[in-house]
């Protein structure tokens, strides 16, 4: 499990990177096409559509970070009243619904992908596949698997270690 836990910190560096990157690049071309529509009345072609797509990049992308850091809003009025076993079985049930939800989000959003409709269309400022944009859900999607192993082993290491 050390080497499954560092390679998951490694994807986890990596995703924080990338959704850093996406907020940076957002931050730039916002402020400069502000600064062009206004003083200049000019603008990018490309300009909207490329924020739109890091936006939806670094919902997704930062989503699969905060569900690694257990950051995610989480309604836990009534496990906090809970203890011991019961808490424990109740926040691997809860973590095993969570893993079957996102499973299901992973395979739709793959099958929406696959789709002709959605890999042959070509947006229209940037001039890519309009699969790129909407890759960022698979991938976060699989990230968020891969890090329920984690979360799945500790729930139940903790469950074994209050029986014994």
């Amino acid at each position: 499990m050390k080497l499954y836990r560092k390679a998951m910190s490694v994807l986890h560096m990596a995703l924080m990177a990338l959704v850093s990157a996406g907020l940076v690049v957002m931050i730039c071309v916002t402020a400069v096409e502000v600064i062009r529509r206004y003083l200049f009345g000019l603008s990018f072609s490309w300009s909207e559509e490329l924020v739109k797509y890091l936006m939806i990049m670094v919902a997704f992308l930062g989503g699969s970070v905060a569900y690694q850091d257990k950051g995610l809003v989480a309604l836990d009025m009534v496990t906090g009243k809970l203890t011991g076993r019961v808490k424990n079985a109740a926040g691997l049930a809860a973590e095993l619904l969570t893993v079957v939800v996102i499973a299901a989000l992973f395979f739709y959003s793959m099958r929406a992908i696959l789709k002709p409709g959605v890999y042959r269309q070509i947006s229209i400022g940037l001039g890519i596949s309009m699969a790129w944009p909407w890759a960022s859900m698979p991938i976060g999607f699989a990230a968020m698997l891969l890090f329920s192993v984690e979360h799945l082993y500790d729930w139940v290491t903790a469950m074994v270690k209050k029986e014994g």
